[in-house]
Order: structure tokens, then C-alpha cells, then sequence
């Protein structure tokens, strides 16, 4: 009962922020009006200045077609940092607006382009229908947001990068790619980019951090299957991955976030 009554919270926070976990769950109608919703103009929210005293940092992002809104209150409510460790930062950016061709054209948050939904391992691997070249411009972004930790004071090796779903991606991609060592990366029901391209697209610096992938068992989005593959490719390459699968589907898992306390306790120490 304890365990379903976090899970109606974690769903009630998306709820109350009006946006989906992921488009591409729900119905064509509701996703025509998420992505009219979304490529309305409004521009993405101004990253928050780096807080003073922070000695460790999260940058988390979201999924497809969200916004940053839903996952700040459950990651700020449901993970708790060791007082031991210090003040976390904690940032959410948002994607930019651009057309996404698996959802006909229609404009909305996207941090690259996908051809198609559902995905799983033999959905035209190793790119999968995405655009890795739209994802890496995205990541000179994201590493901005950890350059200015940087500039802070807040040394990279402290700075964890996470995300859910194409966010996922991302983490991935940003963390193996920093130029300095980073912490870790924290992947929700995400996707391997550039599998075929790790030894080009890894920095030495960070060859070998530890990542934490958690998956829905049911996932219909982004199937299980890509977990396997991603993590044994991973593996292959050197990384200490932990592989966590849940009985859930394409969305938060209250047991993944219990995961996610465990790890930055440990990567942040």
C-alpha cells in the first residue's frame, strides 16, 4: 500500500504540472495538442544561477515532448542527498522546440529528432532512427551547464548527469563526453546513442564512471530490450554500469528513485 500511494504522488506531481511523462504514451489527438501546446513559442525557462556553498551538482532531464516542470518536484521530493556530502545544485534544463518526425512534424521539446516510436534493440540499430548529430549539438548545452558549475567552484568529478527517456540519451551522452571527469550518470528508461562510436565519442577523462540505468519491465516506448543491449555495450567498453529493472511501464517508478538516492549517495560521497 506504501509502495502504491508514492506511486499516485509521483503521478499526481506530472499531473499538476500539466505535461506528460512522454508523448508519445498517449493518444495521437492529445499529442497533436501537446506538440501545439509546446511549439507555441514560449521560450525555455533561464537556467538558475549556481547556488552558493553547492559542493555537488545534478543536471536532469526530461523526455520528449515535457517539459522540465514535472521532473524538478519529484526529484527534489523523492531524492535526498547526505547532509554529509553537502548543498546539491540541482538543474532542470529544458529541450528546444523543434519538429519531430515520429509525431508527423509536430513542433514540441525535443533534445534530437526520432523517425519513429516504439523503439526497441532491432529498431534499425545501431542509430535507431535518431539524429545523434541533433543530440551532440545538444550536449554543448549541457556541458555549459556544467562548465558554469565548474566556474563555481563545484568540481566536475562531483557533478552527476541524468535524465528519463530521450533524456536518458543525453545523460549519456554528456557525461561520456565531458572533457574532465564527471561523477556519474543516472539513466531512466533511455537509449544508447553512438554505440558503434564509443571509442570516438568517450573522452579519456571519463572512460570507466559509473552509471546507473533503470528500465520499466513494460515499457512500450523505449522497450527492455534497449536496456540489454545498451548496458552490455557499455560493459564492453568499461564501465561499471548497475542494471535495474522494475515492473512498470514508460514513467517514474518510486523504486527508481530509491535507486537514484543510493547511487549519488555513493558517486557524491
Amino acid at each position: 500500500l506504501k509502495r502504491l500511494t508514492e506511486w499516485i504522488s509521483l503521478c499526481l506531481d506530472h499531473v499538476r504540472s500539466l505535461r506528460c511523462v512522454c508523448c508519445s504514451c498517449y493518444s495521437a489527438s492529445a499529442l497533436l495538442a501537446m506538440g501545439n501546446l509546446l511549439g507555441s513559442g514560449s521560450p525555455p525557462p533561464i537556467p538558475n544561477e549556481v547556488q552558493p556553498g553547492s559542493t555537488c551538482a545534478l543536471i536532469w532531464m526530461h523526455g520528449l515532448g515535457d517539459t522540465e516542470a514535472g521532473w524538478a518536484s519529484m526529484v527534489k521530493k523523492s531524492v535526498r542527498i547526505s547532509p554529509s556530502i553537502g548543498r546539491c545544485d540541482m538543474q532542470f534544463p529544458r529541450a528546444p522546440t523543434a519538429k519531430v518526425s515520429c509525431n508527423w512534424g509536430s513542433r514540441m521539446t525535443s533534445w534530437f529528432d526520432m523517425k519513429t516510436l516504439p523503439l526497441g534493440s532491432r529498431s534499425s540499430p545501431p542509430g535507431y532512427g535518431c539524429s545523434l548529430e541533433e543530440a551532440r549539438r545538444n550536449v554543448a548545452k549541457i556541458h555549459a551547464i556544467v562548465d558554469s558549475f565548474v566556474a563555481a567552484g563545484v568540481p566536475p568529478e562531483k557533478v552527476v548527469i541524468g535524465g528519463f527517456s530521450q533524456g536518458g540519451a543525453m545523460a549519456l551522452l554528456s557525461a561520456l563526453s565531458y572533457p574532465k571527469k564527471m561523477a556519474g550518470c543516472v539513466v531512466f528508461s533511455g537509449i544508447l546513442l553512438g554505440s558503434h562510436r564509443l571509442d570516438q565519442l568517450v573522452s579519456s577523462e571519463n572512460r570507466g564512471i559509473p552509471v546507473l540505468w533503470c528500465h520499466g519491465s513494460e515499457d512500450p516506448t523505449l522497450e527492455p530490450s534497449l536496456q540489454q543491449v545498451g548496458v552490455e555495450a557499455l560493459r564492453g567498453a568499461g564501465f561499471p554500469v548497475e542494471s535495474v529493472t522494475f515492473g512498470a511501464a514508460h514513467g517514474p517508478h518510486p523504486d527508481g528513485f530509491k535507486k537514484m538516492t543510493e547511487f549519488l549517495n555513493n558517486v557524491l560521497a
